[in-house]
This record gives C-alpha cells, structure tokens and sequence, in this order.
C-alpha cells in the first residue's frame, strides 16, 4: 500500500512540474542558443505548445432556420419546426410546408410499406405485374 502511495504522490509530482513549466508560455517562438557540437542543425527554433484555454476566435453558428418551400431530407419527414416569422411547419414529401396537422407523406416510405403487404399476399412477379411496380426495379426491403 506504501508503494502505490509513494507512486501516486510522485506521478503527481510529476504532472505539476510538467504544467508549470508549461504556465505563462506564449506563441511567440523561442529561440535556441546555437551550441558548439558538430551536429546539422546549429540553431533551432521552438514554438511552444497552445495551452488549453485558447479558444476559437469564431463563435458558433446557429442551424439555419427552414423555411416553407425549402428542401427537407427524408430522414426529417414529419418533423416540425417553426419558420423565421413563427409560424408551424412541417417537412412533408422532401419541402418545408405550413403545418396543417396534415399526416406528412414519404414516397419511399409508403412504397417500401405497400410493397411489403402487397408481398404478405402475393409473389414478387405478381407485385411486378401491378401498375405501381410494372417497369420499376424491386424496392429492397
């Protein structure tokens, strides 16, 4: 138990030392003495590490806010917003539409739905053969 003690207190030791060396460091490079070995380089310039409560000078932006008419992802379909002037709406069918408390339509969607209980009943060449899917490729589930 004395050991891990004595470790704990000098891995804190340590980490002191580390930051404080680090305290009141700035961005301006410093410049190293030349020394007198044969070695390639003969002077070398630092710069010193950013310190951790440097912030971004950008502060954040705000997600635009939609707008009736603007294009929605699927994944937002029947999602609800409020447009810049305050009013409900919804994303119905890819686009942006005043919220009615219409039930918001997904093409895909339904037809991946139709074609899954068209095929709880019939073959896939039977579904094929209906006017809805006569020359389109097979949704997949």
């Amino acid at each position: 138990m004395r050991a891990i003690s004595r470790l704990s207190v000098a891995t804190a030791a340590a980490g002191i030392v580390l930051l404080a060396g680090c305290a009141g460091s700035n961005d301006e490079p410093t410049e190293v003495e030349p020394s007198t070995s044969t070695s390639a380089a003969s002077s070398v310039t630092a710069t010193p590490p950013r310190t951790t409560n440097e912030l971004p000078s950008t502060p954040p932006t705000a997600p635009p806010v939609p707008a009736v008419g603007d294009f929605c992802i699927g994944a937002n379909i029947g999602k609800k917003a409020v447009d810049a002037e305050g009013n409900p709406i919804v994303c119905d069918n890819y686009e942006w539409k005043p919220d009615t408390g219409q039930a918001a339509k997904n093409p895909w969607g339904d037809q991946q739905r139709e074609w899954s209980e068209c095929l709880e009943t019939h073959t896939p060449a039977e579904c094929r053969e209906q006017s809805r899917w006569g020359n389109q490729p097979t949704p997949t589930p």
